[in-house]
């Protein structure tokens, strides 16, 4: 076929489809326009080929394309990334079909799907995106032999058929086992984890920012923040604390990080592993007692900061210590990320004291705020030493206030308001007034944002960390003893902190009436088995796929061939290209005798029930038997003489429906009932 020739409506439809399959998993990651736009030209071309018009308005086209590049540049600023321009060409995609009217235009939008259908995996690399993945592929392939293929025949919509896509799908299926093949034994190549992608909404979890709220929006969130898979027994839930990072900088309202401890790369506040760095941080942390050993698997935060359980060590190579015991790593998490922890529950952290730059950071309280906080601390100072303040603390959230997902709007004054009228609140209350009480009381402190918890699956023994799970908590600092952690809300509620989220919120999650929420999930065993054995096909996803990096390929490869040389290698190499050829010729034989088989019972049936009309003999032809039905005149003649026509192109010539010609005896079945 010629590059100019013109593209049928069939072609056009085949188009149609498979730039939608690629785009919809790309447009739930964008902004709500970019699909309005999409469709919107989408529906004007159908609307032009209603009318019998091949073109669309050259001014119009321009004013949209100069729409999406303005809503572009509004919306990302600046419109730089991957999700700014799978936002441009998907939207293009959609907008090139407006004018689209040659099989060379046909063939380069194809080209474009299939770009689109592996920025898909940039999004999301779960199994369900997998897949996604893999329909988008074999749909564009089938668009793709239509392209091919003879248009004539193809201008009536009514002739539009699915035989193309089994086809892409069956080939896609047969090429799996060689696709398995190269992801076991060829060499693990680093991931791109530079590439700059920014998703809007996968930017949920924990912030660098905390005001009354922030962590209070996340209480009825369901979505995975991380699992952990630990090499011994599970920590109890009171132990699970998970160290994200820290917030020192306290302006009367809100927390956040200072804006030098948020450049990961600096040197001088952060010890990486495998450089030479001015100071390690680690000599700072006294380690006591057994350690706990896991692996964690953090989703997507497009963020730096990794989350762990107190006191972290990490063996991977290139992820660092800052000097407040967090963990981090250099580009942010884009993509789900493995890593190796080994913690101590029980340690001590700058027991020796703090840097000038330290204490006064973290005593640092806005002149003015807070005066009737001010006045109660100065009260108990008056009866007592500094470090009473925390048990002062204790006693009066334990007796007169309350922990609540629905928490009362407070001013600008948020800790006296809370203190002395609203008393009630979500951890980030409780921890902000505590840190604030205590700085005043002359006691270096500061607060820590992570989660608290998390849900044990109960076949695979893995724990699931929700974001649900997101929680505030305080550390103070004492002479000789170093940090230690003050959670307030093990005070006020201490069923929190014992039973978990989940549990203690369970009366306030029942009455979310949406079934598909991970409260609703929970409150009918059929769907959360469900959700369980889901949550564990995409752990087993991220261990044995995801997880497939060159250490772990180094391993199995071990384990399988005793030493990991290019001879053996190769030996294993050709032992499975050999075995998937055997395997392809034994699938193909199979088939083939049963399409033999099924043919024979087809020729069988016909001569069966051709034998009720006229006389068989045992030396007729199929040709013979269909001239003498075709000779006995009756209202089924044209029936008998379709289904021998059908038959000879299927016994003889290879290229006869199976399907049509058992169609068309069910037909002559029902007329001879």
């Amino acid at each position: 076929m010629s590059a100019n020739s013109e593209l049928s409506r069939i072609q056009q439809l085949w188009i149609v489809i498979a730039v939608l399959v690629v785009c919809i998993p790309i447009w739930y990651w964008l902004p709500l326009w970019v699909p309005a736009i999409a469709c919107g030209g989408l529906a004007w071309r159908a609307c032009l080929l209603w009318q019998g018009k091949s073109s669309p308005n050259r001014l119009l086209m321009a004013l949209v394309a100069l729409a999406l590049a303005m809503g572009v540049i509004w919306h990302y600023r600046p419109p730089l990334g991957v999700e700014p321009m799978s936002a441009i060409l998907s939207a293009c995609a959609a907008l090139k079909f407006l004018e689209m009217r040659r099989l060379a235009e046909g063939r380069m939008l194809i080209l474009l799907c299939y770009f689109l259908g592996g920025v898909q995996l940039i999004f999301s690399q779960d199994i369900g995106g997998f897949v996604l993945c893999l329909v988008s592929i074999a749909v564009t392939l089938a668009a793709h032999t239509n392209l091919n293929r003879d248009n004539e025949g193809q201008y009536d919509i009514h002739q539009f058929r699915m035989e193309s896509l089994w086809q892409m799908g069956r080939l896609v299926v047969i090429s799996l086992p060689l696709t398995l093949l190269i992801f076991v034994l060829a060499p693990r190549l680093p991931s791109f984890t530079l590439v700059p992608v920014e998703v809007e909404k996968a930017r949920s979890g924990i912030s660098d920012f905390m005001d009354p709220g922030s962590v209070t929006s996340l209480g009825l969130s369901g979505e995975v923040a991380f699992r952990v898979d630990f090499e011994g027994e599970v920590p109890p839930p009171q132990d699970r604390y998970w160290r994200g990072l820290v917030l020192t900088q306290f302006d009367g309202n809100a927390w956040s990080v200072p804006p030098e401890a948020r450049n990961t790369r600096d040197g001088e506040r952060i010890t990486w592993n495998g450089r030479n760095s001015r100071e390690d941080w680690r000599d700072q942390i006294e380690l006591l007692g057994d350690p706990i050993r896991y692996q964690i698997y953090l989703e997507p935060t497009h963020r730096p900061w990794l989350f762990a359980l107190p006191a972290a060590r990490i063996d991977e190579p290139g992820l660092g210590l800052t000097r407040d015991n967090n963990l981090v790593s250099p580009v942010p998490v884009a993509k789900t990320f493995r890593y190796g922890v080994t913690s101590w529950p029980e340690y001590l952290h700058q027991p020796e004291g703090l840097s000038p730059e330290q204490r006064l950071q973290n005593l640092r309280v806005p002149p003015g705020n807070s005066p009737m906080s001010r006045e109660l601390v100065n009260s108990w100072l008056a009866q007592g030493p500094p470090e009473q303040v925390v048990m002062r603390i204790f006693q009066l959230f334990n007796s007169e206030f309350t922990y609540t997902l629905d928490t009362p709007t407070y001013g600008d004054s948020v800790v006296d308001e809370f203190l002395f009228d609203g008393k009630a609140g979500f951890c980030e209350h409780f921890a902000s007034a505590a840190a604030v009480m205590l700085r005043m009381a002359g006691i270096p402190t500061r607060v820590v944002a992570g989660y608290q918890g998390g849900e044990l699956h109960p076949s695979q023994d893995y724990l699931i960390v929700h974001q649900f799970n997101a929680h505030a908590w305080v550390e103070f600092w004492l002479p000789e003893r170093g940090w230690r952690r003050f959670d307030p809300t093990a005070a006020v509620a201490p069923e929190r902190i014992e039973m978990g989220f989940e549990d203690f919120f369970a009366d306030q999650e029942a009455n979310n009436q949406n079934p598909f929420s991970f409260a609703g999930m929970r409150n009918m065993p059929l769907m959360n088995w469900v959700r369980l054995q889901f949550d564990s096909l995409n752990y087993a996803w991220l261990s044995w796929v995801l997880g497939y990096d060159s250490q772990a390929q180094f391993d199995f490869l071990s384990g399988l061939l005793g030493e990991v040389s290019p001879l053996r290698i190769t030996v294993a190499l050709a032992a499975s290209l050999l075995s998937c050829w055997a395997l392809f010729r034994l699938v193909n034989w199979l088939r083939n005798r049963l399409r033999l088989g099924a043919q024979q019972q087809m020729m069988r049936d016909y001569l069966k029930l051709a034998s009720r009309r006229v006389s068989v003999e045992p030396g007729d032809t199929l040709s013979r038997v269909t001239q003498k039905l075709a000779s006995n005149e009756s209202p089924a003649r044209q029936s008998w003489l379709a289904l021998g026509r059908e038959l000879e192109k299927l016994l003889y010539a290879g290229s006869g429906d199976l399907a049509e010609c058992r169609r068309l005896l069910r037909n002559l079945r029902r007329q001879q009932a």
